[in-house]
């Protein structure tokens, strides 16, 4: 009976084997957007991507990290990375993971460049999800991370968590990686 279990347990465990997937390791060069934004399935934070044949297009991916690279708020940045990516057969769906080579280009963005941060908004799912978090007293920030400063617009942040409207806010970078608010529509 002891074998009979230990067979079975066997056949079950080859049959897991991680050798249906793909593993696939490449170089690429990355580009990396000079802001993190909100993450679209999650309550994080991500940076804005683009791999090689897509680096001056409109399409950008997100990652939560690239390990081995330190980003700076207001830099971008052209990196060379090793790109692993792990298929799952089973679900279509891949893994991909970036570790960085080389920073081959950091560029400091013009002062008062401004770009758009999705704070809160109802998703495909039917519930309500706000990146936004504290008050106007003790301040606010972006997924607990990114530090705020409504300046002019902090009666309208006010209003967005309890109300529970979408929003998106307008920025540009302010000092020590926080995020200057000049607009939130």
């Amino acid at each position: 009976m002891k074998k009979l279990v230990l067979l079975f347990g066997l056949i079950i465990f080859a049959s897991c084997s991680s050798d249906d997937g793909d593993f696939i390791q490449e170089e690429i060069q990355l580009f990396v957007q000079h802001y993190k934004t909100t993450a679209a399935f999650s309550l994080n934070n991500v940076l804005l991507v683009q791999e090689q044949e897509n680096i001056g297009s409109d399409l950008y991916l997100s990652t939560y990290d690239i390990q081995g690279f330190n980003f700076r708020p207001g830099y971008t940045s052209l990196l060379t990375v090793t790109k692993t990516t792990i298929r799952n057969p089973e679900t279509d769906y891949a893994t991909v993971d970036y570790r960085l080579i080389s920073v081959d280009e950091q560029k400091e963005v013009l002062p008062g460049t401004t770009f758009s941060v999705p704070l809160a908004r109802y998703a495909n799912f039917g519930g309500y999800s706000t990146w936004l978090t504290g008050t106007e007293e003790f301040g606010y920030y972006i997924s607990f991370e990114i530090p705020i400063d409504c300046y002019l617009n902090c009666g309208e942040l006010n209003a967005v968590i309890p109300n529970q409207e979408e929003a998106t806010g307008v920025f540009v970078h302010g000092p020590e990686g926080s995020y200057i608010l000049t607009e939130i529509y």
